[in-house]
């Protein structure tokens, strides 16, 4: 679906958007050559910018489009330029290098979790809260799909796709967006492939095996679109997407206000943002004055739930100005079970909340 995000003009130059000299520029780019693949589905190419020129690779499927590739490509480094082809033990025994909190094994691990998301629960003690908390969010996926024909829908903070799977099993176009290219490549080969290795964390420590992972039946791969960027700052044209989905990733940027801004504008007029978040904020993401509820409250009120309401529906416009969304549904302590590894599970009770951009003036 890459190659019809170009067509569209969906997939703009985030160096250009913004003012520049006595304009604004919002620039549109284009498949400026195409090296590996099909123009359908380039596996490697370079895009460009029909306004200032830049180039922005295409990787293993993966459209990078950063306003500093190069600053993100030395961050990852070890993942866009990683060999796939060493032996899982010859593997395990060469990342003994690192400890387990260094770069490798760390998005290891972050493989390993988040791709549990991908498999069967096991039948345990939390087996029911986690059912519990899935079957709302697909319900309400299902609900929110089904309002549109054919919607397009964004994906922020993908991950390895559970949800990005779900939507485009219910008929959805999935525009799938994360800074993190491992994620992005082990989704890129599963839709590509049919299937994908993915390390399986079990007992703590460094103790990994791998899983195969095999796609769900009735997903259509040329329904999806992956985009490593960055969500504060994203490379997509306004008024595009008919939905905007951010599960927990609001305590993982920078500027949370700013990530709430850029998916509504993302929005077309009378589409639904869709946030699910436990306010987890960790210094590695968000500096403590830019946490709703932290710096940023109503009065006395600490809560983040109260803070993004507000923001939401325009009660604070010295922040967001433009904003002026109605909340449609809302739930307060929805469960989310995060299983680290066969002796570890963290539970979580997120704040999910779904708010509608009003429709354009004039519309009927």
């Amino acid at each position: 679906m890459l190659n019809a995000l170009l067509q569209q003009e969906t997939l703009r130059c985030p160096h250009c958007r913004g003012w520049q000299a006595d304009r604004f520029r919002n620039a549109p780019l284009v498949m400026v050559e195409l090296l590996r693949g099909e123009p359908e589905a380039p596996l490697q190419a370079l895009l460009g910018c029909t306004s200032c020129g830049i180039r922005y690779p295409v990787v293993d499927g993966v459209a990078i489009v950063f306003k500093d590739v190069g600053a993100w490509l030395r961050e990852q480094e070890r993942g866009v330029f990683g060999r796939s082809d060493l032996s899982p033990r010859l593997d395990r025994w060469l990342r003994g290098a690192w400890q387990d909190n260094e770069d490798p094994n760390w998005h290891r691990q972050m493989l390993a979790i988040y791709g549990a998301g991908l498999a069967p629960p096991p039948d345990d003690a939390l087996a029911d809260l986690e059912r519990q908390g899935e079957a709302h969010r697909q319900a309400r996926r299902a609900a929110l799909v089904g309002m549109s024909p054919d919607p397009l829908v964004l994906d922020a903070g993908c991950g390895v796709g559970a949800s990005t799977l779900s939507l485009m099993a219910l008929g959805a176009r999935v525009v799938a967006v994360d800074r993190d290219f491992q994620v992005l490549r082990a989704l890129s080969t599963l839709v590509r492939q049919g299937s994908v290795e993915l390390p399986r964390w079990r007992h703590g420590g460094g103790d990994y095996i791998t899983q195969k992972l095999t796609l769900p039946a009735g997903i259509d791969g040329s329904r999806l679109a992956l985009v490593a960027g960055d969500m504060v700052d994203p490379p997509l044209a306004a008024g595009a997407m008919d939905l905007a989905f951010a599960y927990h990733l609001l305590d993982n940027v920078a500027e949370p206000v700013q990530l709430l801004r850029q998916l509504v504008a993302a929005l077309r007029p009378g589409g639904t943002a869709v946030l699910a978040s436990p306010y987890e904020w960790s210094p590695r993401a968000t500096p403590r004055p830019a946490r709703l509820g932290e710096s940023l409250r109503l009065g006395d009120d600490p809560d983040p739930a109260s803070a993004l309401r507000a923001v939401l529906t325009g009660e604070l416009p010295h922040l967001a100005p433009e904003l002026a969304l109605e909340i449609q549904h809302e739930r307060a302590r929805l469960p989310w079970v995060l299983r680290r590894h066969d002796r570890a599970t963290d539970v979580f009770f997120t704040h999910y909340l779904e708010a509608r951009k009003p429709e354009a003036p004039g519309a009927s």
